[in-house]
């Protein structure tokens, strides 16, 4: 028979069930307080339209890439901007394998006294920590240079050299005045050929002088790379420099890089022990004649300014063209046969100043 308990004395057993676990109780009322207020935030506020606070990553943003001046690669609008650096670096083979050319925009290479031939280097985009060894200037330097308004770090330079410094307005780094502080010495190799500096100390010592670092450069035009399907299996060049100093340049169509010998044997960098390379090579025909300064040295003059035969080769081939420099200050352009400025690689180019007849085989 089903007994009905009456409802007071249920009443009593649950008061005295409170009673007895008091702090339970309360924990477990509690816990169905707070479940009940996060259900209503969580729940009806959102019903209503409020949507609860949540704390958004903010993404890094991508850095605007556009072309360097110089090289053409791929660089931030800030490397971009800033002012190149015109190093003057020795070939004599005391001073081999020499530092940072790899990492170079554009090079010059052109004849100094004794048939020896010297680097004028230009770094931008790059930051180089080991350049050299660095040694003194020549006047055709300075035409060069002056075309792009570049820092100009050398060691002395020769007293036509010197002269013209000031009155041109080059923005002038030279070792003989900031020693130390822009440079130093090698003792693993002997003097004259153990000078050396970095991009870091050279526009350091350029804002000391109260020379801007940044500028608005008008570089050259370029274009994208041949695709590899096209680009031929072999195509060498050589430099008609007297030995030790000739150089060729070996094609490899699967980086489409030009790699670079000297005396025979492979130019590698200091550093990094790598083969010197180059994405475009130009060569060209500079009337060139020799004499004295006003001291009685030895030297070489160059017509800098004015236009000649020009060789450009990129992408295993080559074009016959024309340089053309129209002052000091204007960029020296390479002109294909209908007068249209040829366009490069992106990559470094390495620009071979020869006088006329010498012997390019290619």
């Amino acid at each position: 028979m089903l007994v009905v308990e009456p409802k007071p004395r249920l009443r009593k057993r649950i008061i005295k069930f409170i009673k007895k676990h008091k702090i339970s109780v309360i924990i477990v009322s509690l816990a169905f307080l707070i479940f009940g207020i996060v259900l209503y935030f969580y729940v009806f506020k959102n019903r209503s339209g409020v949507t609860p606070f949540v704390k958004k990553e903010t993404p890094t943003p991508t850095p605007k890439l556009v072309r360097a001046p110089l090289s053409g690669v791929m660089v931030t609008e800030d490397r971009a901007k800033r002012k190149p650096i015109a190093v003057s670096i020795e070939n004599h083979t005391a001073s081999r394998p020499q530092s940072g050319l790899n990492k170079a925009s554009l090079v010059y290479e052109a004849l100094a006294e004794g048939g020896i031939t010297r680097f004028l280097a230009f770094f931008q985009e790059n930051d180089v920590f080991e350049i050299g060894p660095v040694r003194s200037a020549r006047p055709y330097f300075l035409d060069w240079l002056s075309e792009f308004d570049a820092l100009f770090a050398h060691c002395g330079g020769s007293v036509d050299a010197l002269d013209l410094i000031v009155p041109y307005g080059i923005k002038d780094l030279d070792e003989f005045r900031w020693g130390t502080q822009g440079y130093w010495r090698d003792s693993s190799r002997y003097a004259p050929h153990n000078l050396y500096t970095s991009t870091e100390k050279l526009y350091e010592i350029a804002k000391k002088a109260g020379y801007k670092t940044t500028a608005l450069i008008l570089g050259y035009s370029f274009k994208e790379d041949l695709e590899k399907s096209k680009r031929p299996e072999e195509s060498n060049i050589t430099i008609g420099f007297n030995y030790p100093y000739n150089v060729s340049y070996k094609y490899d169509p699967k980086t489409n890089y030009y790699l670079r010998s000297v005396a025979g044997a492979s130019h590698t960098d200091r550093i990094t022990d790598e083969q010197i390379k180059a994405k475009n090579i130009v060569v060209i025909f500079m009337p060139t004649s020799y004499g004295y300064t006003k001291k009685g040295e030895q030297a070489v003059f160059m017509e800098t300014i004015g236009s000649g035969e020009a060789l450009v080769f990129f992408d295993g081939t080559f074009t016959h063209g024309t340089w053309k420099k129209d002052s000091r200050t204007s960029r020296t352009k390479f002109l294909d046969s209908k007068g249209e400025e040829i366009k490069f690689n992106a990559g470094t180019t390495w620009i071979e100043v020869v006088p006329p007849n010498t012997k390019i085989v290619y």
